[in-house]
């Protein structure tokens, strides 16, 4: 990634499977993969596992910014990843 734009591709989707379809259909356009706070609120940090099993050879970033996240999350308090 020296010397040229690295493509980062955040996946805000509220379930890891609809974040994986994105994440392999533009596998090979993307040189960062990145679990959001969305999908890690609502999938936990499995999500994140998931996507390092999936992508072995791309850099990962967890962006898990709960603050920013507040209103996008209202409504959630019964998904199993939320309430521990």
């Amino acid at each position: 990634m020296t010397g040229r734009t690295a493509i980062q591709l955040a996946l805000d989707t509220r379930d890891l499977p609809s974040a994986l379809r994105a994440a392999r259909a533009a596998e090979a356009f993307i040189d960062v993969v990145e679990a959001g706070t969305v999908l890690c609120l609502a999938e936990g940090l499995s999500a994140v596992e998931s996507l390092r099993a999936t992508f072995p050879d791309k850099p990962l970033v967890a962006d898990i910014r709960i603050a920013r996240a507040g209103r996008s999350s209202l409504g959630w308090p019964s998904r199993p990843a939320l309430t521990g």
